[in-house]
């Protein structure tokens, strides 16, 4: 049977749903003790702090709250400061927290609907399997206000036409404007060239004029770009928050055993993103045009997709974590095939509790995450190379029949 049918899955009751719910709130408050703080709006802090810096005639990439620090370029406060002149602060606070809450509670639903597409997962199945994700990473993304959320969610609306026409320039449009804010997300470009057609030349332009843009902000504001590079070198090197993707596991390990997190980082990010995006590339050349319609409308080769564009981002963190968990789990419920999908989630909530409550080190923790993106990666890869060589044999047998 193939990895991406699934009619015989069972889409999960409303009471089930209810019940899974007060499972994992029932987890949550086991593993938190109900509580969010020193975390809540953490991010939404730094920036509010940044602006009301930037307005008032400071150095915004002073700005932090707590540990955390104010790492945006200089173009995220021309403008959203006039934002903030526009909006009293209180106003302006409420204003944002709602917007982000919407986003981020609408970007599971838009990932399962027009991503993943499996019949089994509806709105509320999708809620809570990114509420739920192994370390609450979409509880946290929601308390803590950071941004991610709401740009993940642009971008996936404006890749829409792409993937229904193979029409593109609003999700070109999106990337640009987000990765101006989160240069990472420019790992999207790959969503097009992979679910698209001909659009290797357009990405490729679409990386070029945002890595201009940059090159702009360092001429134009040479002061502050320097302030913004301060801060990312804060972060990475004196405050060791090197995220929990493959370049913070080598980085971590560096520093632990040398004190140093050296060049090998760099390196095997690089040559692990490069296997990571070719073996995408070469499985859909093996995938016929037939089977690359019904890996879409089954959402197998998208969500796929989605996971390698998550292991790719070299500074991971709970924030885009909780956008590939769900992904990861549609593909493991595809993989082990149970009849239903609510009794996997319980399972598989239960391991990642058990061992968010045992292990105490965050980075170790964020690594199992990412090892568990990259088995259910790796496993669902196979299994799609494995089914398109199968597929291959029977048509040379069916022409080599038909010629005889």
């Amino acid at each position: 049977m193939s990895v991406t049918e699934s009619r015989s899955f069972e889409s999960p009751t409303f009471l089930q749903l209810l019940l899974a719910f007060a499972w994992a709130l029932a987890g949550y408050f086991i593993l938190h003790r109900g509580h969010l703080d020193p975390f809540l709006f953490s991010d939404a802090h730094v920036y509010a702090n940044a602006l009301s810096s930037w307005v008032s005639g400071q150095n915004a990439y002073d700005a932090h709250f707590g540990a955390l620090r104010f790492l945006y370029p200089p173009i995220f406060l021309y403008v959203a400061g006039p934002l903030a002149n526009v909006f009293p602060a209180h106003w302006g606070w409420i204003l944002y927290l709602a917007i982000d809450l919407a986003c981020t509670l609408a970007l599971p639903i838009v990932l399962a609907r027009f991503y993943f597409k499996q019949s089994w997962l509806n709105a509320l199945f999708a809620l809570l399997l990114f509420l739920a994700a192994p370390q609450f990473g979409g509880v946290l993304a929601l308390a803590s206000g950071n941004l991610a959320c709401v740009l993940y969610l642009l971008v996936f609306l404006a890749a829409l036409p792409g993937l229904g026409k193979n029409r593109w320039a609003w999700f070109y449009a999106a990337v640009f404007l987000v990765s101006l804010i989160k240069i990472n997300l420019l790992l999207m470009l790959a969503l097009p060239i992979l679910a698209g057609k001909r659009q290797t030349i357009r990405s490729s332009a679409c990386a070029l004029v945002t890595i201009a843009a940059y090159l702009l902000q360092k001429i134009l504001v040479p002061g502050l770009y320097e302030g913004y590079k301060s801060s990312l070198r804060y972060e990475l090197f004196e405050a060791h928050q090197y995220g929990y993707g493959v370049f913070g596991i080598v980085a971590d390990t560096n520093y632990k055993f040398h004190h140093t997190i050296g060049r090998s980082p760099y390196w095997i990010t690089g040559v692990f993103v490069l296997l990571l995006f070719s073996g995408l590339l070469l499985l859909r050349r093996r995938l016929p045009l037939d089977g690359l319609k019904r890996d879409r409308t089954d959402g197998i080769w998208l969500t796929l997709i989605i996971v390698a564009i998550v292991l790719a981002n070299p500074r991971l963190l709970h924030y885009d974590a909780c956008v590939a968990m769900p992904a990861a789990f549609v593909l493991i419920t595809n993989l082990l095939r149970f009849r239903r999908p609510i009794l996997v989630f319980a399972a598989l909530f239960l391991v990642s509790l058990l061992a968010a409550f045992f292990v105490h080190s965050t980075p170790l923790k964020g690594s199992l995450e990412t090892a568990g993106l990259l088995a259910a990666f790796t496993a669902t890869f196979f299994k799609l190379w494995s089914e398109t060589s199968t597929q291959h044999q029977l048509e040379a047998v069916r022409a080599t029949s038909a010629v005889s």
